[in-house]
């Protein structure tokens, strides 16, 4: 745990380090364990790399892992070279991640609890970007990102910029974005699952490996951000920042379906009492509604990803192609 961690006023609400122990050390085992008793005889595995040892004491911390890239895991490209994800590569991910989603709102439903009270870190950390300093961060990031899109020289770019600005326009705005993900109120009419999330779900954070046999393993790495909220926090993200835009335009609708698919296969074996068999499609519809309300979201956190790109030219493109494809969807 580096020293300068502790110069934050944040260390005072959140300290991700002890939430990510508190992950591979308490929730991982509580969900395996659920799993266990609940789903004899068919095995549901989480893709995700395995605690060799850990500790927190007092302003001290260490988290080891296994070692992914010696096992043979890497990040990955696009045919392109890219740091996109593929489409199958898509699809693993959002399946892998489903998993964990699923058996999190099944242990919830099952035995009437809430993972985000038992473990306190949890509620904080998806609170944590409606702190003062995180968003002013966002609002660092907004700006910076608007910086880059003006020098889009589309026809389109200027109006791109505006709608932006728009949308954006107040740190309470925001606030308000970043709420809503973990915001157990239901407006009439809709209704949402709860279950735990990455956090922090693209790219950077997915290894993957060819087996001998041809196919291909992934897993999710750094659950540092992990919290309660949405379901569709971690795919919406995901799919916006890290596939071609190109590729979201044509298989968003296949690769969340994949995901959808996932969650059912592993609720629905988990949780069989009477009350939710037969209801997969009010699951999938609160499925769907969660990745709705998830996109602003998803859009925001993915222009963080401009600061983070190559050249300037990589930068002005992935501006220009994210904000035309949150126009189109009315994001902004």
């Amino acid at each position: 745990q580096p020293e300068d961690h502790l110069n934050s006023d944040l260390v005072t609400q959140f300290n991700l380090f002890e939430n990510e122990i508190e992950f591979y050390q308490k929730i991982v085992p509580e969900l395996e364990e659920f799993v266990a008793e609940s789903n004899e005889g068919s095995a549901i595995n989480f893709d995700i790399p395995k605690l060799i040892y850990s500790e927190v004491e007092k302003d001290r911390a260490i988290i080891i892992l296994e070692d992914l890239v010696g096992a043979g895991f890497k990040q990955t490209k696009d045919a392109n070279g890219e740091k996109y994800l593929s489409r199958d590569a898509a699809i693993l991910a959002v399946e892998s991640i489903a998993k964990i989603h699923a058996a999190s709102y099944a242990l919830q439903v099952k035995k009437n609890i809430d993972l985000g009270h038992i473990h306190p870190n949890l509620e904080v950390s998806g609170m944590l970007w409606s702190n003062d300093e995180m968003a002013s961060r966002l609002t660092v990031m907004k700006d910076y990102y608007c910086d880059i899109l003006e020098e889009s020289k589309n026809p389109d770019s200027p109006i791109l910029v505006e709608r932006f600005r728009k949308t954006f326009d107040s740190p309470e705005k925001l606030k308000e974005i970043v709420t809503k993900r973990v915001s157990q109120e239901e407006e009439k009419g809709k209704s949402s699952i709860h279950c735990l999330q990455q956090g922090d779900f693209h790219f950077n954070n997915l290894m993957f490996k060819v087996e001998a046999d041809g196919r291909t393993s992934v897993k999710i790495v750094d659950w540092q951000m992990t919290y309660t909220g949405r379901a569709g926090g971690d795919i919406a993200y995901l799919l916006m920042s890290s596939i071609n835009p190109e590729l979201y335009e044509t298989d968003e609708d296949t690769i969340k379906e994949k995901y959808f698919d996932m969650f059912n296969e592993t609720f629905y074996s988990l949780v069989r009492e009477k009350k939710w068999m037969n209801k997969e499609e009010k699951v999938e519809k609160m499925l769907e509604q969660d990745y709705t309300e998830s996109l602003p979201i998803g859009f925001l956190f993915s222009c963080g990803n401009v600061m983070s790109t190559g050249d300037q030219e990589r930068k002005v493109t992935f501006a220009y192609s994210l904000c035309n494809e949150a126009a189109s969807k009315n994001l902004i």
